[in-house]
């Protein structure tokens, strides 16, 4: 029972700390924090055994550190760099899949991408939100409540980030 706990309270961590990111400055600071949160995650994910989670959670890390280098004129911010990332997950959920709860994260993964690639901050909000619903449906499924719960507060964030901009 209490490494049940852990593995949720190693979920809420990875959610504090990304949520902390939020906070820095300057947009590498908050890719570093962020990679940071993603240990969190990976570790959660591996000992919960869900390797779908861990292996696209590990590749969205990836993402993370290379967009870490992304300036405005550098081919990290090509199309050819979200589709390649977008390929590499369709092909690691394929090879992972032990239940189909997957294509949840796979979904989820996707959209983090295409919102990653977006300039205006509007659309970055608009499209993490059904990010986080697809990641909370994955983490539901595979019992990782503490995902769940985090994924579900990230979308929340986000939808009144949206809302307080209209207003």
């Amino acid at each position: 029972m209490y490494f049940q706990i852990l593995i949720q309270i190693l979920a809420v961590i990875g959610l504090i700390v990304w949520t902390i990111s939020y906070h820095f400055k300057d947009r590498k600071s908050i890719l570093l924090v962020q990679l940071l949160s993603f240990v969190f995650w990976i570790a959660h994910f591996v000992l919960l055994g869900a390797v779908t989670g861990a292996v696209l959670s590990s590749i969205a890390a990836i993402r993370v550190g290379v967009f870490y280098f992304k300036t405005k004129n550098n081919w990290i911010g090509k199309p050819i760099v979200a589709w390649f990332f977008t390929l590499v997950l369709v092909i690691a959920t394929y090879f992972t899949l032990t239940t189909y709860w997957a294509i949840f994260a796979l979904i989820g993964g996707i959209f983090a991408i295409i919102a990653s690639t977006q300039d205006k901050e509007n659309r970055i909000r608009l499209l993490f939100i059904p990010s986080h619903l697809s990641w909370a449906l994955y983490d539901i499924f595979i019992g990782s409540y503490g995902g769940a719960v985090s994924e579900g507060l990230l979308s929340l964030s986000a939808l009144v980030s949206l809302l307080k901009k209209k207003s």
